[in-house]
Order: C-alpha cells, then sequence, then structure tokens
C-alpha cells in the first residue's frame, strides 16, 4: 500500500506568536529556519500519530481490497478508482473497522487490480480548528528542535514519553 500527499496543507497547525515565546532566549533562529523546523516538526508528527492536522487530500494505492485510511481524522471519499475507472457509491462501501478507522471496500476479486482511493483528512484550515493537545505537541517538537540546532535525530528518544502523555489526554478512539 502506498499513501500520498496530494494536497498537502498550506499554513502552520500552531501560533507563531506563542511558539516564538515558548523558544528559549538567543536561539531564536531565522524565519526561513523556524518555518523548515515547523515543517519537519509537522510531517514527523503527522507519520507518527497518524493525523492530518490542517486538512489535506491523500491518494492510497493498494492491491488489497479493503483499504484503510488511516490517516485522521476522515473528512470525506472524493475518489475511488479501479484499473483507471471511477466507481460509483454503489460499487464500494465505506464503513468504520475494528480499529474504528475509516475503510473503504471494494469487492473481492482473486486477480486484485489496483484500486486508487483519495480522501481528505484533518481538522480545519486554520491552526485554531487544531485541537490544543496537537499545537501543543507541535510547539514542543519545535522548541526540541531549536534546542538541538535543527537535528532531528533525537526526536522519538526525548519526545516519546511526552507525546504519550499527550496521546492519552486526548483519545481519537
Amino acid at each position: 500500500m502506498t499513501i500520498i500527499v496530494i494536497r498537502p496543507n498550506q499554513g502552520t497547525p500552531i501560533d507563531l506568536t506563542v511558539l516564538k515565546s515558548l523558544l528559549p532566549l538567543g536561539s531564536y533562529p531565522s524565519q526561513a529556519t523556524l518555518d523548515n523546523w515547523i515543517n519537519v516538526a509537522v510531517q514527523w508528527l503527522e507519520m507518527r500519530l497518524n493525523q492530518a492536522f490542517l486538512t489535506q487530500a491523500i491518494q492510497v494505492i493498494s492491491r488489497n481490497n479493503r483499504i484503510p485510511l488511516s490517516r485522521s481524522p476522515f473528512v470525506r471519499l472524493t475518489k475511488v478508482e479501479k484499473k483507471g475507472k471511477l466507481l460509483e457509491p454503489s460499487q464500494y462501501t465505506l464503513e468504520k473497522n475494528s480499529c474504528g478507522i475509516e475503510e473503504v471496500i471494494v469487492p473481492f476479486q482473486w486477480k486484485s487490480p489496483s484500486i486508487t482511493v483519495e480522501y481528505e483528512a484533518g481538522y480545519g484550515n486554520t491552526f485554531e480548528a487544531v485541537p490544543i493537545v496537537f499545537r501543543q505537541v507541535i510547539m514542543n517538537t519545535v522548541k526540541h528542535l531549536c534546542e538541538n540546532g535543527g537535528d532531528p535525530k533525537g526526536l522519538s528518544k526525548s519526545l516519546e514519553p511526552w507525546l504519550a502523555a499527550g496521546q492519552r489526554s486526548y483519545r481519537l478512539w
């Protein structure tokens, strides 16, 4: 299965004035560097948490007849294609699986062709729509990058305990 973000989010899922107040004095980077670190933090966290903070369009390509739409929160299904032909809503079903994740189910075939599903996921188009706990996680990740000169290598080791605690406070299932 291949997951591609075909229309990435535009903008920042955090308030820059609040972020700047959290950064250590004397370590404030240039605006271009800060924007880069925010992008690194957002991409790392979206992959780690299977979240889409700001609404984005995502494409999944699979040979399976059950395609989980793993990035949450699910907004809407935009297109389902099989062998390059657009399927009508009557030719597939959309339902939640046992893990609570939206899943597209296409009738089974022995020789499964490639199925392409496009959908939208995210909390909204502005940072105010993103839950506060995720904004805090993003800001702490950027702060960590700032303290370590932009090196993303230690993110999983240093943020893992804090991230687990933050995720527990905001259950999605």
